[in-house]
């Protein structure tokens, strides 16, 4: 798997045994081979990403890997996955969430990297080959799937009835017996238990069917 990611201008590979590699693309010169001792060896997928501001790296199997390629050691986090091998990752910069599909699975999940958790659920008829997110500057968000039996899903404004539950209150805070000292770590701990117990599925709004020749192959097929 090779990867561009746009966010720090380097691209990245990932070979058979799951050893991560930079190169910059001026030279094609290796810049390090990335290790973190938390990430398997199963690993086929790399996706680039940018999160709080700093460009990161999506390593992906069933499992799925936030890594720091500058400190892949200091911040390795394990993301929900799939049973299945993961066969599309798409990044939804505005919420700092991803979208991920799988091989032989029929939901698409929505991840939030803050509270590292599957936030909503977009089921299709059947399995999914790829899925691709629009938005244009009218605001209109759409979710796309093909599926193996070859039609394309829409799902329009996927995310329109999401509150936003990222931000946490700063007023909902714990004390100590004094009154003093607000602790606040329990408080959002809690929280973040609740949001995450609570995930939304949603079927899709639309299916297109496609004239195909015979010979062609939907599960070939990726949106883009």
């Amino acid at each position: 798997s090779l990867q561009y990611n746009p966010f720090n201008d380097y691209v990245y590979s990932v070979d058979f045994q799951g050893s991560i590699s930079e190169w910059k693309p001026s030279d094609w010169s290796l810049r390090k081979s990335i290790k973190s001792d938390s990430v398997d060896s199963s690993i086929r997928k790399i996706e680039g990403i940018t999160y709080e501001r700093t460009p990161y790296i999506l390593a992906i199997s069933q499992s799925i890997y936030l890594i720091d390629p500058e400190n892949p050691n200091d911040l390795s986090i394990n993301l929900p996955g799939h049973i299945t091998q993961i066969n599309s990752v798409v990044p939804i910069i505005k919420n700092s969430s991803i979208l991920t599909s799988a091989v032989g699975d029929r939901f698409i999940n929505c991840i939030s990297l803050i509270k590292r958790a599957t936030t909503n659920v977009f089921v299709t008829e059947s399995p999914v080959v790829s899925i691709a997110y629009f938005e244009n500057e009218f605001n209109m968000e759409l979710l796309a799937a093909v599926t193996e039996n070859g039609v394309i899903e829409i799902f329009n404004n996927p995310f329109a009835n999401n509150e936003d539950s990222n931000d946490v209150d700063n007023n909902e805070v714990d004390t100590n017996s004094n009154g003093k000292s607000p602790l606040k770590k329990k408080s959002v701990l809690n929280r973040r238990r609740r949001s995450a117990a609570v995930v939304k599925s949603k079927p899709s709004d639309l299916i297109i069917s496609i004239n195909r020749p015979k010979d062609s192959n939907p599960t070939n097929e990726k949106l883009t």
